[in-house]
């Protein structure tokens, strides 16, 4: 191979999702986290009602399009909230006009 082919490396898998195990990271924190925390309680309610919820809300979101569940955190929780989880700047959601 020629030396300017071997200077670059193209990588094929930066847009795949994070997984562990076979599943993606929301996918195995719904699992783990009421697992863990049933444990910690002593409470095995709580580990049946993650599997629950985590069958509802995969459900609810087949139906929904990509994305659905940011718009919706964007406009119902506080806009420092969202600028922490989603490690951004966006302006404040009860701003419905930023020209006159």
């Amino acid at each position: 191979m020629n030396k300017e082919y071997d200077q670059h490396i193209i990588i094929k898998t930066l847009d795949n999702p994070t997984r562990i195990l076979f599943w993606d990271l929301p996918d195995f924190a719904m699992l783990v986290l009421p697992f863990f925390l049933g444990m910690l309680l002593e409470n095995s309610l709580i580990f049946i009602g993650g599997l629950v919820a985590r069958w509802f809300l995969k459900r609810l979101l087949k139906h929904l399009p990509k994305g659905y569940l940011k718009r919706v955190a964007y406009w119902y929780l506080p806009t420092r909230t969202m600028n922490r989880l989603l490690k951004t700047n966006l302006p404040p959601s009860h701003i419905r006009r930023f020209m006159h």
